[in-house]
């Protein structure tokens, strides 16, 4: 039985923002059930790191992150699909998205005031 818990309102923003871009690429992609592991490794690899680009300031930017960091992650999440731990998967893969979804809320702040 799953448990019926009340969402975050800044929870519930992000997943309708998550949403939308999904539908965006809707026409334009035939949708990840199709993507194999690599090739969403590689995306999510990608994406962090516009992420980190995105949100570092340009004179900090070769300071605050690696491609080091990056092969780690990359590797640990790759011995996690080996020994069959999806469990642990799904729990980081949350952890990525909580992450992102607080980045975002934190960078979009003052628009909240703004929206209201």
């Amino acid at each position: 039985m799953i448990e019926a818990i009340e969402i975050r309102p800044t929870i519930a923003k992000f997943a309708r923002q998550m949403e939308r871009v999904l539908r965006l690429h809707d026409a334009k992609k035939r949708g990840w059930k199709e993507c194999s592991m690599l090739y969403l490794q590689n995306k999510l690899l990608e994406e962090v790191a516009e992420l980190l680009t995105a949100t570092t300031p340009n004179e900090d930017l070769d300071a605050t992150w690696s491609v080091e960091t990056i092969v780690l992650f990359a590797d640990a999440l790759k011995a996690c699909l080996e020994e069959g731990q999806q469990a642990t998967v799904t729990h980081e893969a949350t952890d990525v998205a909580n992450i992102a979804m607080m980045i975002s809320d934190n960078m979009n702040e003052g628009e909240e005031a703004a929206e209201n």
